[in-house]
């Protein structure tokens, strides 16, 4: 098989075009940005405006302009510890460059940029020369005695005296240009403090490309890479990763290989569902299965096995997919905060056109809408006052016509002796005055409650009749 790495194609002339265009809408945008800024400071009429549509205008402004100043455009690659990140990018770049082992080999941030020769640099979060000038070249090496010298600038020990520092690696690569670049991430889960050097990072992010261990938990385990998924999630709910897209995710699935031939269907529907229940808006295109050391080896030997000839077809769909996270993460920037504004001026022009509308009417017309708008509050005060009144004419008439059933009720000899069914033997005596009222009030009271009750259940079943005859 002919060598696979991304080589310099229409790809790259694109990707510079991207880069190019972006870099100017974005400086347009903190224009923008500053004299909607200015504009709303100076007019509370505007100001006015833009809180009502979004309360936290000034400081989403200030976001904004942070976030469109900033040059970089990093893609994370994360996954758990030993998922085949390192060699999933060596694989990418070409060149076996960042170590590779079976154990845990990096414990800190790698940014793979492009450069015109093969050297690394340690380099601090902050910008300060903390760590002084350390420099890594390939000049008279060989690619094994780089990786080697690599391995001991990101191993365990001296990541874990350095929490702050990461290390820049220059590479000669076709998919990296410019301020693009990839970020090879420790594998999470191994232990807290390499966890939250990640967490700390990820907020630069513009694209992520997440590795999945297919060999392993379906994917994803629920106590490490589910629980980085919510905290990505999070930071987006939160705007602390503005131009980050959540559909443009790509999963990987590593070891693709390693599934047996005839349970690789079922296996990759199981990944979906896992993955549509933990990441918001998944969608199946955004999964592709892998086997990185296999294709590493069909670079030499060209020979492809039985049990996985879509070898190559799985590599060129993962390459298809990450230049498409790659053009999308080139104008990130510009779209997220054109929406934004978009938003902010489309509420303002509503507003605006209004406003623009009754300038430009004549002194007639404007006196003929105030009459209009006069004549229709006049309306709607008049219809209201008749309804209240109608209510209080309803009211009347119920109590009037309860009133008047009961005292022809109690005209009644007979209704009278029902609800005063005492004989003269055991009539209380006078001097139980108080419990005769007592017992009189209870019984009257049950009466007209059922009075009551009757005749509105009378009257219904009269409109009901009326309703079916009709």
């Amino acid at each position: 098989m002919a060598q696979v790495a991304i080589t310099r194609t229409q790809f790259q002339e694109k990707l510079k075009q991207l880069i190019a265009k972006d870099d100017r809408d974005c400086e347009l945008l903190v224009d923008v940005y500053n004299d909607v800024k200015t504009c709303a400071e100076n007019s509370s009429l505007v100001k006015g405006l833009v809180l009502q549509h979004d309360p936290d205008f000034f400081e989403h402004v200030k976001q904004g302009l942070t976030d469109l100043r900033e040059a970089d455009r990093p893609i994370l690659v994360i996954g758990e510890t030993s998922a085949g990140k390192s060699s999933f990018l060596n694989l990418l770049i070409g060149r076996k460059v960042l170590p590779e082992l079976a154990a845990p080999c990096t414990h800190c941030m790698c940014c793979i940029k492009k450069g015109r020769k093969l050297e690394a640099h340690v380099s601090s979060f902050d910008g300060s020369d903390l760590f002084g000038t350390e420099i890594i070249s390939a000049d008279g090496k060989s690619d094994k005695e780089f990786r080697d010298e690599l391995q001991e600038l990101v191993n365990e020990d001296n990541c874990d005296e350095a929490l702050d520092r990461y290390i820049e690696i220059f590479v000669p690569s076709s998919i990296l240009e410019d301020n693009v670049y990839l970020v090879d991430t420790p594998g999470f889960g191994e232990n807290e403090q390499v966890t939250k050097s990640l967490m700390k990072y990820l907020p630069n992010a513009i694209g992520i490309i997440f590795i999945l261990n297919t060999t392993v938990s379906i994917g994803i385990a629920e106590d490490r890479g589910v629980l980085i998924l919510d905290e990505i999630k999070q930071l987006r709910e939160e705007g602390k990763i503005p131009s980050f897209d959540p559909t443009k995710i790509l999963f990987i699935g590593n070891k693709w290989d390693q599934i047996p031939e005839e349970e690789r269907h079922d296996h990759r529907l199981k990944i979906i569902r896992k993955m549509k229940t933990v990441w918001p808006k998944f969608h199946e295109n955004q999964f592709v299965p892998l086997s990185v050391i296999y294709v590493l080896r069909l670079q030499y030997t060209a020979s492809v096995q039985e049990d996985y000839k879509s070898a190559t077809t799985d590599y060129e769909t993962v390459l298809d997919r990450i230049r498409q996270v790659v053009e999308h993460c080139c104008s990130a920037r510009s779209k997220v905060h054109k929406r934004l504004l978009l938003s902010v001026f489309k509420h303002m022009k509503t507003f605006v056109d209004a406003t623009v509308t009754h300038i430009l009417l004549s002194v007639e017309e404007k006196q003929a809408k105030v009459k209009r708008l006069q004549g229709l509050v006049k309306n709607m005060v008049s219809t209201y006052n008749e309804g209240k009144a109608k209510m209080v004419t309803l009211a009347d008439h119920i109590q009037i016509s309860v009133v008047e059933e009961f005292h022809q009720y109690l005209n009644n000899m007979e209704n009278r002796q029902h609800i005063f069914p005492w004989k003269k033997s055991n009539m209380p005596k006078g001097t139980d005055y108080n419990a005769v009222k007592e017992k009189a009030f209870v019984t009257i009271r049950a009466f007209i409650t059922e009075a009551v009750v009757s005749q509105y259940l009378c009257r219904k079943s009269v409109r009901t009749a009326g309703y079916e005859r009709s």
